[in-house]
């Protein structure tokens, strides 16, 4: 078995959904502090406005 390719996509989709499941195990036994409830959403919309921002300059320059 050769180890030169791409890793597993299963490893990608194991790591994206562990932090996603912890969170959730996390969330529901311990209420997080308001200021993490509305950090999350700030940092969310930021981060989605800055990738809409780069996928609408960058074909123009």
């Amino acid at each position: 078995m050769s180890n030169d390719g791409p890793p597993h996509p299963l490893l990608y989709g194991v790591g994206t959904v562990l932090p996603l499941m912890a969170g959730a195990a996390i969330g529901s036994l311990r209420r997080p502090p308001q200021m993490v409830i509305a950090a999350a959403p700030a940092f969310a919309s930021g981060s989605l406005i800055i990738g809409l921002a780069f996928e609408l300059l960058e074909p123009a320059f």
